[in-house]
């Protein structure tokens, strides 16, 4: 295990205010990323009564960022994700969301220096965030 991070949905800067209630946002255009996360938001969403219309897939947070700043969505982000998340609205899930970040290794590839270096760069990174 490395750390625990929470989702938070982001908002465009001049988005409504919410009530936590993640229906609120069922007539919004959403901004995902195609990967398990979106699955996560899509069961999220589905499990809220609703539906999201997807109108864009973005690669990276950086870009999801940049577009629901830009008014184009809204999303979910984990927070790690979020420390330049300058001019855009964050708000907490409710229920919250949690996920386990954790590094699978074989146990003898801890005898590569390479590896073991490695792990070791992402326990630390994992403690300062």
């Amino acid at each position: 295990p490395l750390a625990t991070d929470e989702l938070k949905t982001v908002l465009p800067p001049a988005q409504r205010a919410l009530t936590g209630d993640l229906s609120d946002l069922a007539e919004d255009p959403w901004v995902l990323d195609g990967t398990e996360l979106e699955r996560h938001v899509l069961r999220r969403c589905r499990h809220a009564g609703f539906e999201p219309h997807v109108v864009a897939r973005l690669v990276s947070h950086e870009a999801l960022l940049y577009a629901v700043h830009s008014g184009l969505g809204v999303t979910i982000l984990p927070t790690f994700a979020l420390d330049r998340a300058d001019g855009v609205a964050v708000r907490p899930l409710e229920p919250v969301a949690r996920r386990e970040l954790l590094v699978l290794h074989r146990e003898d590839a801890l005898d590569r220096r390479s590896v073991a270096l490695t792990l070791d760069v992402l326990v630390a990174a994992a403690r300062v965030a």
